[in-house]
């Protein structure tokens, strides 16, 4: 038999009879009459074609199917509280911290909508405590498989960690620069061969491998940075050449104290991605999660 509502009810009313031990010693609890619990109880045996009960001069006693029935129910009512605590719980707003893990550079790039997303989460969750860890790409990425940071927000390849899923947000320019006091700063781009490039002292960055970047061997590495503030110092020292991403080099290039060298030639594009690890998002690290999906599909 399928279980509708109305016979839900009548297993709520059987059970209260058999707690209480009788159609009378149950009219207290229930709230009616002897009458309407017998027509009740006669309504539900019809109902599972079984006897539940046998009540008369000699009192009120189970069955032996009478029984089984008040098993299963206490067995389905049981199920249906925990539902009801579940669903309670859901409404009520998730509090506790949310740990965020991002690179530093991601504030200065104009497509980035990461403090969009947190605004619109914050409006959603007050109660959620967001806490930002600033890292490295190798070690948001390691953080995000120990289950350090929850959620993070960087240039993740295509192909994650095992352990994690990304989706991408938006991509960044990178450009080989040098600055005022480097001899290729006065040099018209034409004028500059692969061979000067390749020459010259580079800035590279130390977590970039050679399978990332198959031009990275042929660059005279002679200076190594994890971040792109150290990158930066390097090229600024105008001993050297590197790569910086477009609009973090924006402010120097304005002051013409670094440019971009043979852009056509030496560029290259950067995924943004958001890392998490596989099925362990909280309630609100979904929702950030969600937030963050959409302020990036919107306008900049």
């Amino acid at each position: 038999m399928r279980v509708a509502d109305a016979d839900l009810h009548l297993l709520r009313v059987f059970a209260a009879v058999a707690r209480c031990g009788g159609f009378a010693a149950a009219q207290a609890e229930l709230n009616v009459s002897v009458s309407t619990i017998s027509r009740q109880i006669s309504d539900l045996e019809r109902r599972l074609g079984v006897k539940v009960c046998r009540r008369g001069r000699a009192g009120f006693e189970l069955t032996e199917e009478g029984k089984q029935v008040l098993a299963a129910n206490k067995r389905v009512v049981g199920a249906l509280d925990e539902f009801g605590a579940i669903v309670e719980g859901l409404r009520r707003l998730p509090g506790g911290e949310l740990k965020l893990g991002m690179t530093g550079n991601i504030i200065y790039h104009p497509d980035a909508r990461v403090a969009v997303a947190i605004g619109r989460f914050r409006a959603r969750l007050p109660g959620v405590h967001p806490v930002i860890h600033i890292n490295m790409p190798l070690e948001l990425e390691r953080g995000l498989a120990d289950g350090d940071i929850e959620i993070g927000i960087g240039p993740f390849p295509e192909r994650v960690h095992r352990a994690l899923e990304s989706r991408p947000l938006f991509v960044e320019r990178q450009f080989l620069y040098c600055a005022a006091a480097h001899p290729l700063f006065g040099r018209v781009d034409a004028s500059i061969t692969e061979q000067d490039i390749f020459a010259a002292p580079f800035a590279s960055r130390g977590y970039i491998t050679a399978a990332a970047d198959p031009l990275k061997p042929r660059f005279n590495i002679a200076g190594t940075a994890y971040t792109d503030e150290g990158i930066a110092q390097l090229i600024l020292s105008g001993a050297f050449v590197g790569f910086l991403p477009e609009p973090y080099a924006a402010p120097w290039i304005e002051r013409a104290l670094i440019r971009a060298v043979c852009a056509d030639r030496f560029s290259y594009r950067v995924p943004y991605a958001v890392a998490f690890r596989k099925g362990a998002l909280t309630r609100a690290g979904q929702m950030f999660l969600e937030d963050l999906i959409v302020a990036h599909a919107g306008p900049s």
